[in-house]
């Protein structure tokens, strides 16, 4: 029995070795093709997060000059805001004005201011739409005089124009001094808003 046993061991070992080659064969054949598909999906898969990688490099470097003109901006802003604050005070409201007033008689130490007037005690609009008021005023002195008068003028912290300036000699050491001129004003405070 045990011969028959051993036959029928041999025969169907016989049987399995002759299966065994066509299914390695086959196992071969499909983990090569697993492995291949495998390399071309992962070429595949690298070069779409080259490419990705590349859309984020452009992306950041798109975002770092965008961030770098937001800050000029910023400074800009901040200095369009300290600006526009120095022209703000400089536009006087009424008791500005008071102050202008004393102020140029203070600058006038070594001239003699004959005539000092305002055209008038409300604020008039230019073709630009600020508001002004025309002042008017005579002054007597040397020339060295006259000129350190109006460099002093001109270093008040108010908005200025003049429209028109006239010299002339009244004797040897004194010259007469007319002037006309602009002093631009905040109008809310004259028109009674605060």
């Amino acid at each position: 029995m045990e011969k028959e046993k051993n036959k029928k061991i041999k025969a169907v070992s016989k049987k399995q070795h002759q299966f065994y080659p066509w299914l390695h064969l086959s196992l071969a054949v499909f983990f090569s093709a697993l492995f291949l598909g495998g390399t071309f999906w992962l070429i595949g898969r690298l070069s779409s997060f080259g490419s990705q990688a590349e859309i984020s490099r452009s992306q950041l470097i798109a975002l770092k000059e965008q961030e770098t003109s937001l800050k000029v901006i910023s400074q800009n802003f901040s200095l369009v805001a300290e600006e526009t604050e120095i022209i703000e005070n400089s536009l006087p409201d009424e008791a500005g004005i008071v102050r202008f007033v004393k102020e140029l008689k203070g600058i006038s130490r070594d001239v003699s201011l004959s005539v000092f007037q305002f055209a008038t005690d409300q604020p008039i609009l230019d073709e630009l739409g600020r508001s002004y008021i025309d002042f008017s005023l005579e002054a007597k002195g040397g020339f060295a005089n006259l000129r350190r008068f109006l460099t002093d003028l001109a270093g008040l912290p108010y908005l200025l124009k003049l429209s028109l300036i006239d010299f002339s000699k009244t004797d040897q050491e004194e010259t007469e001094m007319i002037l006309h001129a602009r002093i631009f004003v905040n109008t809310p405070f004259f028109q009674g808003e605060s």
